[in-house]
């Protein structure tokens, strides 16, 4: 299948140089996280409460809203087990009720300091590199004048 198109063919490549500069700092955020926490322990938490932040950043129209999940969970550093509470930011592909479980990462040391959700870079590996696919596939097989 063959498409044609009025707009010259660098119009396209540039467009696909901005999206693969776009995925390669996606994956790198999500590259950097992952470097830096390496060492953070894996546990279970519970959450205790969900916490709704309403935040308008322009007017009374447009608003955002951010969900917090209030969660508990016990850290073993040091064998010692302590048990903390902290806000995090509910991922993108999470959707939990209060006393579900959720898996957190901590710091070894300083057990208050967890891992943030990468879900969002996730998103945008996944958008960003189906675009660089059709953009890649619209260049090969497109007719440009």
């Amino acid at each position: 299948m063959k498409v044609e198109v009025k707009a010259p063919k660098y119009v396209f490549q540039i467009i696909a140089v901005i999206v693969t500069i776009i995925l390669i700092w996606c994956i790198s955020e999500i590259s950097l996280i992952m470097i830096k926490t390496h060492d953070y322990v894996k546990t279970d938490a519970t959450i205790d409460k969900i916490i709704y932040e309403d935040y308008k950043p322009i007017n009374d129209n447009d608003s955002t809203v951010t969900i917090y999940y209030q969660v508990s969970y016990t850290s073993y550093a040091d064998c010692t087990s302590k048990q903390y509470t902290a806000d995090i930011v509910k991922g993108m592909f999470v959707n939990k009720t209060e006393n579900d479980k959720l898996t957190v990462y901590y710091n070894p040391d300083n057990p208050e300091e967890l891992r943030p959700d990468v879900s969002h870079g996730i998103f945008g590996v996944i958008i960003f590199g189906f675009m660089l696919i059709g953009m890649i596939v619209f260049i090969t097989k497109g007719e440009f004048k």
